[in-house]
């Protein structure tokens, strides 16, 4: 498939909003917010986690170019495989390495608490099989919850294209992303918090809307879009109400930044504006390129590079500045992962 700019400008800036976010979230209060600078950075970029939710989109939107030389259900999940596994095994490998032999940062901060469990063997070994959480195991970094509900989408999306009922696909996927979340919408509201939970780790009702939206991006109807990105919106709201009490935040803020964001989406993957050449965009794009292997490495080495580097520093630091060359470290990182453990596939 051809490289499109816009979507790994829209890649870079999403992987940029998520790094931020945990750079900003995930890091004690008492560390970073020292002055006015830090907390505008702070407030900003507490609304980054829905960075995630742009990329299910990506995801959605880039699976029907990836299934158009795909036959068989065997076929497209190894391709899935060889995309995701190898880079996902040796990241997991690396940052238990250095949880478990040196230094591993722990907080609990109001409603949050980061790292708070060590990180055993056993865990490890079922991060490295995508079910840690499910099966009762923590996984080696949280961040990796995500692979795994593009995992289950995989397998929902190729069982429902490869069967018999392959030629009423879209209205199936359609069909069930509205249901589904529409349940899991009133079960979150009306506190049947089982039930909200069974679809949510089971058949990922909250998320399902989001790949849907992408995968259907250029042949959904105009009432069909608005309908669409009312109900992403809807579901990003009844999320961030939990998110609220932990990262400050106001509710109406985060409705109009959504907002904000998923028209940005959009626009950009309907080629409604055209990303400029520049520096500065090219590096956007560049982020989105190796936004991947950034996703694997960016939270907990980056965090413990932020604070191995304030706590160890013989003079006084800006956080800023230490955030900056915690994020330069995990760009290199990344780059080198993207260069020489992307290409290595699982199979031939």
């Amino acid at each position: 498939m051809i490289r499109n700019a816009n979507i790994d400008f829209l890649r870079g800036l999403s992987i940029i909003s998520v790094i931020l976010f945990h750079y900003a979230a995930r890091i004690d209060i008492n560390f970073l917010y020292n002055n006015k600078l830090d907390q505008i950075y702070g407030y900003i970029f507490s609304f980054g986690w829905i960075g995630v939710y742009i990329f299910f989109i990506i995801s959605g939107f880039c699976m029907r170019f990836s299934i158009m030389n795909t036959t068989t259900l065997i076929e497209f999940l190894k391709k899935r495989i060889n995309r995701i596994y190898i880079p996902f095994f040796i990241c997991s490998s690396v940052v238990f390495l250095l949880e478990y032999n040196t230094y591993a940062v722990r907080f609990a901060s109001g409603n949050w608490t980061y790292n708070v469990n060590e990180i055993r063997v056993i865990d490890y070994i079922f991060t490295t099989l995508f079910f840690a959480r499910e099966l009762g195991f923590n996984w080696v970094d949280g961040a990796f919850w995500t692979l795994l509900v593009e995992l289950k989408f995989y397998v929902m999306l190729g069982c429902i294209l490869f069967s018999k009922l392959g030629r009423h696909s879209d209205q199936i996927i359609v069909t069930f992303a509205i249901i589904l979340g529409s349940i899991w919408l009133l079960s979150e509201i009306s506190g049947f918090d089982n039930i909200a939970l069974f679809l949510r780790v089971f058949l990922i009702a909250p998320y399902l809307c989001f790949f849907a939206y992408g995968y259907f991006l250029q042949r959904l109807t105009p009432h069909m879009h608005i309908f669409m990105y009312l109900f992403m919106i809807s579901i990003i709201y009844v999320i961030s109400n939990d998110k609220v009490s932990i990262y400050n935040n106001n509710t109406y803020n985060m409705f109009w930044f959504t907002i904000l964001f998923l028209f940005c989406s959009y626009a950009l993957m309907n080629n409604k504006i055209q990303i400029m050449h520049s520096n500065t965009f090219e590096l956007i794009s560049y982020f989105g390129r190796i936004s991947y292997s950034l996703y694997l490495y960016h939270q907990k080495l980056g965090i413990l590079v932020i604070y191995l580097i304030s706590y160890n520093s013989f003079i006084e630091i800006p956080p800023l500045f230490i955030v900056s060359i915690a994020c330069i470290i995990i760009v290199m990182i990344a780059s080198l992962s993207h260069k020489f453990v992307e290409p290595i596939k699982v199979f031939r």
